[in-house]
């Protein structure tokens, strides 16, 4: 153990890293992936260090998934924009986000 630990091979930032980007390549938002890995007791500095709620990415990543999963639908009326304002939640996008994709759509 202390080998690997040595060679870097074994340490909570390589997994902190690690972790982000496979949630993040999955769709997830930051909101869900800090929740996700504070459930694994991970410290909060380590979390702020590699998951950056500003980071232009994930305007990209949830438009990919607002396209992935309405088509590119802009939503016709309010219950539909709740609707899919709601999904994008559940994914862990915040409402900064949120209305940024769906307003620079409408």
């Amino acid at each position: 153990m202390a080998q690997l630990i040595a060679e870097d091979a074994l340490s909570e930032q390589r997994y902190v890293e690690n972790f982000t980007r496979a949630r993040m390549m999955r769709g997830f938002g930051p909101q869900r992936i800090k929740a996700e890995l504070r459930e694994k007791a991970v410290c909060d500095s380590l979390i702020s260090r590699y998951v950056i709620t500003g980071d232009e990415r994930w305007d990209q990543q949830i438009s990919r998934v607002w396209q992935k999963r309405f088509g590119g639908r802009l939503p016709e009326n309010l219950k539909e924009r709740a609707q899919q304002t709601r999904y994008l939640q559940y994914r862990g996008y915040t409402t900064e986000q949120i209305n940024r994709v769906l307003d620079n759509n409408d």
